[in-house]
């Protein structure tokens, strides 16, 4: 009786360490399934903006992906694939440029100094603040405002 084994990557690849098939993640024994995320964007955006309100004024309250799951009423597994799947970015990146979000938003309200924006944005250092201002949006806290 001959025994047929089923190799998790093809033979080719393990023989000669270059492949004509093109790799399947399911080998071609499962059909693709598409996954549909309908409006937990405007879930996470509506949460996130009402979460980052304090007594009426725009100010950055961190959170876990527990916490933001239960807010918008979705499975921690199911925000996070959102997050990979659809975002394409991880959740930290995510907060980072919302927080640097919320800050744009300050500095052209205007009346805060760059300090007081960085603290309301969440950052406890200018610095801080500044340079990841500068990675997210291109320019200086200062040139924004100008």
């Amino acid at each position: 009786m001959l025994v047929r084994r089923a190799f998790p990557i093809p033979v080719e690849l393990l023989l000669t360490g270059s492949c004509t098939r093109p790799w399947l993640l399911d080998h071609g024994t499962m059909i693709p399934r598409q996954v549909d995320y309908p409006d937990i964007a405007e879930k996470i955006e509506a949460w996130c903006s009402e979460h980052c309100k304090l007594r009426n004024k725009i100010q950055w309250r961190d959170f876990s992906i527990e916490e933001l799951s239960e807010g918008i009423g979705e499975s921690v597994s199911t925000t996070r694939n959102w997050f990979q799947l659809v975002c394409g970015k991880d959740l930290r990146v995510w907060k980072m440029e919302h927080r640097i979000d919320i800050a744009k938003r300050l500095i052209e309200e205007g009346g805060l100094s760059i300090s007081e924006v960085a603290a309301r944005a969440g950052f406890n250092d200018r610095a801080n603040f500044s340079r990841q201002f500068r990675r997210t949006a291109g320019c200086s806290p200062s040139d924004w405002k100008a």
